[in-house]
Order: C-alpha cells, then sequence, then structure tokens
C-alpha cells in the first residue's frame, strides 16, 4: 500500500499549514498541489483529475454552511470518469490531495444538520464523500486548477460595507465593485456567492477570498470558464480533459476500451543448415505465457540462474560453438510486445491490442562499469514519469551494449498497426528513445541509439537467459522491474 510519505515527500502536509496565515497556507497548498500533479505518476494523473474536476464542475456546486465551511460532494469514482484517470490514480490522487490540504468528510446526517441540501439519491445508487472546506482550502484549490500568482494578477481591494449580505443562502447572490484590473469609474466587477467573479467591462475573471477588512482577487486563465463549462458535459459517464491541462490526450488515441485479451506468447529465433548447407533462420511455433509481462520476464529471469540451465547453456557453449552461428548453438528466447491470439495451435499468432511497448538501446558502450542497479531504477523513473506510461515497467540487459525497456501502456490501444504507424506515436517513441538513452549516458555511458523498429505490431522482446553473442556465451538479465 502507498504510504502518504510515498507520495508527500518533499511537499508540505496539512499539518505543517496550521501555523500559517490562510492566505499563506492557501498558496503553500497550491504550490504543493500542482507540484504533485506534474510529477508525471499515478499520484499525478489522479490530482490532476481532482483539479479538473473542481475547475469544471466543483466549483459551482459549493454550498456555503452555517459555520462559514463549504461543503462538496465527491469522491474517487467520480475523477475516474475524466478520461486519462484509472480507478488506482484516482484513489492515490484523491488521498494525496487531501493529506495536502486535510479537508474534513463527514457523514450525510451531519453535513444535513449544518444546513446543507444533499442529492436525492436513486434506487440502489451509492453517496460519494461528503466533503467540506475551508476558506483557505477553496482558494487553495482555485489556484492550484485556475493559475499561480505567477500566471495571472492578484489585487487586495477593501471590503465594501454592502459586503455581508453576499452569501447562497441570502437573496444577495452577487456583488459588483470597480474592477481593479482596468480601474474602472462605475462598478463592472460581478462577484458571486460561490467564490468567482467576472468583469462586464474588460471580461477579466477571478476568484475571491476575504481576509479581514480586504477582499484578495486572484485572476484566471483567460477562456478557462468557457473551456470548463463546455467540458464539464459528462452525462455519459466520460468527462474529456482540456487540451491545455496537464494530462494530455493519449498519444495517437484508438484507446481499446472494450477488448479483454491481454495473452502474451513465448518463442524461440533459431537458426540451423538446410540439406544444402545454406543458414535458415526460423521462429518457433511458440506457446502461450500466462501472467504478466513483468511477471514472465521474473520468472525466465530465475530460471536463467538455476544450476540446471546454467550447465546447460556452458555445455552448449563448449561443445557446439565451433563453425556454428550463434542461433545455432542457443537459439533467442523471445517474448511478444503485443497480445497474440490464435485460433488453433496449429495457426500462426495474430496481434490483438497493444498494452505494452518495447524500447530497444543498442550500441551503448560502458554498461559493465556502470551500477546496474542504480541504471535500472534510474530507467524505471524515467520510464514511469512519462505520461503514457501505465503502473508497471521492466528493463532487461540483453548483450554487453544493448538494453530493452518494457513500458506498460496507462490505455491499451485497438488496431496496432494502424496506431503506431502514426506519426504522432513514432515520434513519441523516438522522443522516449532519447530520454532513455539521455538518462544511461548521464550516469556513466556512452553512445547508443534507440531502434525505431520496435514501434510496430507483433514485434518480439527479448526473455532473460543464456544466448551466444559474438560467439561468446551471454546470459541477459532483468535488471528492475515493478
Amino acid at each position: 500500500m502507498i504510504t502518504q510519505a510515498a507520495y508527500l515527500t518533499g511537499h508540505t502536509p496539512s499539518t505543517q499549514l496550521g501555523a500559517l496565515s490562510d492566505a499563506a497556507a492557501a498558496h503553500a497548498a497550491a504550490d504543493c498541489l500542482r507540484s504533485l500533479a506534474d510529477q508525471g505518476d499515478a499520484v499525478a494523473r489522479g490530482v490532476s483529475g481532482l483539479l479538473f474536476c473542481w475547475r469544471a464542475v466543483h466549483r459551482s456546486r459549493l454550498q456555503l454552511l452555517q459555520d462559514g465551511s463549504a461543503y462538496l460532494e465527491s469522491c474517487p469514482a467520480y475523477l475516474a470518469t475524466v478520461e486519462g484517470v484509472s480507478v488506482w490514480s484516482a484513489r492515490v490522487g484523491w488521498s494525496a490531495a487531501r493529506a495536502v490540504l486535510g479537508w474534513m468528510e463527514e457523514a450525510r446526517s451531519t453535513v444535513r444538520a449544518m444546513g446543507a441540501t444533499l442529492r436525492r439519491l436513486a434506487r440502489g445508487r451509492r453517496a460519494g464523500r461528503q466533503v467540506l472546506l475551508e476558506s483557505w482550502q477553496v482558494l487553495a484549490l482555485d489556484l492550484a486548477s485556475g493559475g499561480s500568482p505567477h500566471q495571472a494578477a492578484c489585487y487586495t481591494v477593501e471590503t465594501p460595507a454592502h459586503f455581508w449580505g453576499l452569501s447562497s443562502r441570502s437573496r444577495s447572490r452577487t456583488l459588483s465593485i470597480r474592477c481593479p484590473a482596468h480601474r474602472d469609474s462605475r462598478p463592472s466587477l460581478v462577484l458571486w456567492s460561490n467564490g468567482g467573479g467576472h468583469c462586464m467591462g474588460c471580461q477579466w475573471s477571478c476568484a475571491w477570498t476575504q481576509t479581514g477588512q480586504t477582499l484578495e482577487l486572484y485572476g484566471k486563465r483567460s477562456g478557462s470558464r468557457q473551456q470548463s463549462k463546455a467540458l464539464a458535459q459528462n452525462q455519459g459517464g466520460v468527462c474529456r480533459l482540456a487540451d491545455d491541462w496537464r494530462s494530455a490526450a493519449p498519444v495517437g488515441g484508438m484507446v481499446a476500451t472494450r477488448i479483454q485479451s491481454d495473452q502474451h506468447a513465448g518463442s524461440k529465433l533459431e537458426e540451423y543448415r538446410s540439406a544444402q548447407g545454406e543458414l535458415q533462420t526460423a521462429l518457433s511455433r511458440g506457446s502461450s505465457l500466462s501472467g504478466c509481462v513483468v511477471d514472465i520476464l521474473r520468472r525466465a529471469d530465475g530460471k536463467s540462474q538455476g544450476p540446471a540451465t546454467t550447465a546447460q547453456a556452458e555445455c552448449a557453449g563448449r561443445l557446439f560453438s565451433h563453425g556454428r552461428s550463434d542461433r545455432e548453438v542457443l537459439p533467442d528466447l523471445l517474448l511478444s510486445v503485443s497480445c497474440l491470439s490464435r485460433p488453433h495451435w496449429s495457426e500462426g499468432w495474430r496481434v490483438t491490442v497493444q498494452r505494452w511497448m518495447l524500447l530497444d538501446l543498442d550500441g551503448i558502450q560502458g554498461l559493465d562499469g556502470l551500477d546496474l542497479d542504480q541504471l535500472g531504477q534510474a530507467l524505471l523513473s524515467t520510464a514511469m514519469a512519462d505520461t503514457e506510461a501505465g503502473s508497471r515497467a521492466a528493463v532487461v540487459r540483453t548483450s554487453p551494449t544493448g538494453l530493452q525497456v518494457w513500458i506498460q501502456l496507462q490505455h491499451p490501444r485497438h488496431s496496432p498497426a494502424a496506431w503506431m504507424a502514426k506519426p504522432e506515436v513514432q515520434a513519441w517513441h523516438s522522443r522516449l528513445g532519447s530520454l532513455l538513452l539521455q538518462c544511461a549516458q548521464d550516469l556513466g555511458a556512452s553512445g547508443g541509439h534507440n531502434d525505431s523498429s520496435a514501434c510496430a505490431a507483433g514485434r518480439w522482446g527479448r526473455r532473460p537467459g543464456w544466448r551466444m553473442k559474438g560467439g561468446e556465451l551471454y546470459c541477459s538479465r532483468l535488471i528492475a522491474s515493478q
């Protein structure tokens, strides 16, 4: 289980914000939320989904209660309706944001007694979580989702004498004041009781909060309200993220939502001599392998280190290597990158769906002098930080100068051949390969290139195990996995 410390390392939890003023605490919490949303992992996508839901839907549904707190109904399941946010990302993102802000979650009876109007539930439907927010927590979410003070103007004005009547439970739902953004002579900035505002003159939008005898107005990004309103139409159960949001749409689209196939296959690439003495290459018929790709690689790695397998490989290297090609002595052990199926064992494999991607890095010099554990973890971190990455990945050292990085896609793709042929997918594959090469080079390696042929449907990656490379016996190893 992910602990609070695991995703709040280097950030400010709510227990440390209590000593700050409301404005300072809001700014500190907003900075922390934005930092979490920029990390590129599952927590980041969950926090990004929460901020998007706040901007698009939740902010307009806040209810001000009798004690001055704000009431909202939501839950991780609602965040998971945002495209690109998985159920797991929603759960850990919700927990991370709650750890930062420290909001309260109460029973329905409690918030009803506090004056909240609860949503009617249809028969068999469950309620979400009943969230209570303080004013600085609302401001923090506004800042984190709508822009930072460095990106939008911030103004402080005196609280109008008639401001006390502005509340969601009174007749005064709006209030007009002079707009500080363009210094108008007549009141043109309309403030709403839900904490938002818009100038009818210069079209400046803002969020406001009251601090003593002053009002603090925080400008929002232009167009965000219109984009959010249009994107909040999630009647069908899916809410799409805006184009300018941190969680971009899946590269190349073609997301598979109904294909359940997750079968991978193992095979061997071997060479043999024909009757005429010509060298022939053949891919064995192969067999289905059970489990996740990472589990398959781990099993293969454990088997290759066993005494029986090691003895067999050493024996083959001594007795059969003279005058034979590498694959004649020991075949290459392979694992399908795409998910495959076949109606009958005698028929060929068919590509069904793409759930994994392979990055094949060749020609890297200096790997023997590196700490392989450190290298593997660094490559894993780089790969998992990509917005397309799911929750699992693995790194295999295939030769003295070769590495293969397996990355689970957060969104499986249908029609893999058509998807991988798209220029944006090939560009993403090339860009990620360059980042992984740079990561290895930063640790002391040199040279190398990303094999672009790995970005194709029906490709095979290497399983850990013994092989012949340049006439020398070599064991491919799994150096990192998650």
